[in-house]
């Protein structure tokens, strides 16, 4: 999975940016239901995927030079927005 952070962040040009729609988990990883709901779903569907909580985006972005990242919870939607900016 680095290796894929690596590379969007390579082949972005200079103030170009990542937008991920995804639903977060809560930082203690205790809901949202919907987000536990599709966390179970990759468990026992695939070997890799999981749903992650704000503070983990963050992390991944910031450890692969993304700034400026931006997080939107859009209430009457199943995804929440995180736009990260390279510098």
């Amino acid at each position: 999975m680095h290796r894929i952070h690596v590379s969007v962040f390579y082949f972005h040009a200079v103030g170009g940016a990542v937008l991920i729609l995804e639903k977060m988990l809560s930082p203690n990883k205790d809901g949202p239901a919907v987000s536990l709901m599709f966390d179970l779903g990759l468990f026992l569907m695939q070997s890799e995927g999981r749903e992650r909580s704000v503070d983990e985006y963050l992390a991944l972005l910031e450890e692969n030079n993304f700034s400026d990242v931006r997080i939107e919870h859009l209430p009457m939607c199943l995804r929440d927005a995180i736009l990260g900016m390279k510098p």
